[in-house]
């Protein structure tokens, strides 16, 4: 089938679909799905609320176990604990984050019906109001420790595919280089508390830290304050000799300086290849053995840019913080973190850029928090978690085109169902919300949604 015909031939199906819908639109005036039952628009796959519900829950709960399962395992093997720790804790765990994600993806379709049926109608914020109670109800059943890294993790997603949104509909601009910003402002957070107050960093950006910038930081920081005081014992002595020698150990230390920087410089090409070459083979592993497959993974210009990043944010933040280590080592950490941010245009990875910022502003509030600046909240994580996934679950469910195509198709993995959803309300509004859904997909999975609207 030719381009200009499969175009015409999801066109018209689209138009069939959103037939109904602008019909009830012109006589409830505007409101979208008036009268339309919640299996011909969230369910459209079974028409039993209950049926649907289960459907879902199982599956998630198999991919679930699937996921967490080897992950739980490796942890345990890595920790060597014992036969009964892996019985006691290990499994449960297991078991636990499996049913986190099954309440999200079964107890979605069951909030929908249910505030379908208060509401008497299916509107727009019906799908980011069922996403807030299945997201909250779900949060609480993973464990505590927990909830703040999956509240991370949604934040990044959740405020780009809403500042997507927001920029499509004209509420918001696009920010050309936003991404380079915000990881630019974030590696200057993390630099000043790294150095002013490094408790208040998570543990896991303190390990990815520590491993990066090595003691780079920390020998600079003492050969610069070395230097400054030396050179105001040189300045007293009137020795012309003792001045020589002061002027010479200076640039010693100047030349040991640039070893360091140059040591770090090599440390992070090192580290970003070895990550770089992981990450792509991770995602080859499906392909199958071949020369072609073995090629684009052991040639080096494929990981050349991410190399470069790692191995420029260590060297400048290395060179940046031994030059300003006499200003202060808040100064000096968040100039240096700042100018080293910028190496990200390298690779302009906005999944990068988004889970750098939550940790900085997990770190900021931390430091905010035993400061007495603001106080804390037991269940803020988990308000935050329900927060940011109501966001992600109305895009979802009306916008997918919105999401990243990285995390569009893990949800796809997880739930295949989110693709069935009927998105024609949305098409009656003018958001483009069938653009990832081929004539293919109609055909496969929507003519049961198309049989009964028509």
């Amino acid at each position: 089938m030719s381009t200009r015909g499969g175009s015409a031939a999801m066109a018209g199906m689209a138009g069939h679909l959103a037939a109904p819908l602008t019909k009830a639109a012109a006589v409830t005036g505007g409101r979208p799905f008036y009268g339309l039952d919640c299996s011909e628009t969230i369910h459209t796959w079974d028409p039993s609320c209950v049926s649907a519900s289960v459907g879902i829950l199982k599956y998630v709960y198999g991919i679930g176990v699937q996921v967490y399962g080897p992950l739980y395992l490796l942890q345990w093997l890595y920790q060597r604990r014992s036969l009964r720790d892996l019985l006691t804790r290990t499994a449960p765990s297991v078991l636990r984050s499996s049913a986190f994600l099954a309440a999200i993806g079964g107890s979605f379709v069951t909030f929908e019906c249910l505030l379908r049926r208060a509401a008497g109608y299916q509107a727009l914020p019906l799908a980011g109001c069922g996403g807030f109670c299945c997201s909250l109800l779900a949060i609480l059943i993973e464990r505590k420790k927990r909830r703040s890294e999956l509240a991370l993790y949604c934040v990044s997603q959740s405020v780009e595919a809403g500042w997507r949104s927001l920029a499509a509909k004209g509420y918001v601009p696009l920010i050309p280089g936003g991404d380079v910003a915000a990881f630019s402002a974030a590696a200057a957070a993390l630099g000043y508390l790294w150095e002013s107050d490094r408790d208040a960093v998570p543990g896991t950006m303190q390990t990815v830290m520590r491993l990066v910038l090595g003691e780079a930081a920390d020998a600079a920081d003492d050969a610069a304050a070395a230097a400054g005081g030396d050179g105001g014992g040189a300045e007293e002595g009137g020795d012309v000799a003792a001045v020589r020698r002061q002027l010479a150990r200076r640039r010693a230390r100047r030349r040991q300086a640039l070893r360091r920087v140059l040591r770090a410089l090599l440390r992070g090409l090192a580290i970003g290849f070895a990550v770089s070459l992981a990450t792509r083979a991770f995602r080859l592993r499906r392909a199958g053995l071949s020369s072609r497959v073995f090629w684009e993974l052991v040639s080096p210009e494929r990981h050349l840019s991410y190399a470069g990043f790692v191995g420029l944010f260590a060297g400048g933040y290395a060179a940046v913080r031994h030059a300003l280590a006499a200003r202060g080592k808040g100064v000096a950490g968040a100039c240096a973190g700042a100018v080293a941010g910028l190496s990200i245009m390298l690779t302009r990875s906005s999944d990068l850029s988004g889970y750098v910022a939550s940790r900085a502003a997990e770190a900021l509030f931390r430091a905010a928090v035993a400061r007495g600046y603001c106080r804390s909240h037991y269940h803020g994580d988990s308000l935050i978690f329900a927060l940011c996934c109501a966001v992600i679950i109305h895009v979802a469910a009306y916008e997918p085109h919105h999401l990243r195509s990285s995390y569009w198709g893990f949800l796809l993995k997880f739930s295949p169902r989110f693709a069935d959803i009927n998105r024609t309300d949305a098409l009656f509004l003018g958001w483009e919300s069938t653009k990832l859904l081929h004539e293919s997909h109609w055909k496969r999975r929507g003519a049961p949604a198309v049989e009964r609207l028509l």
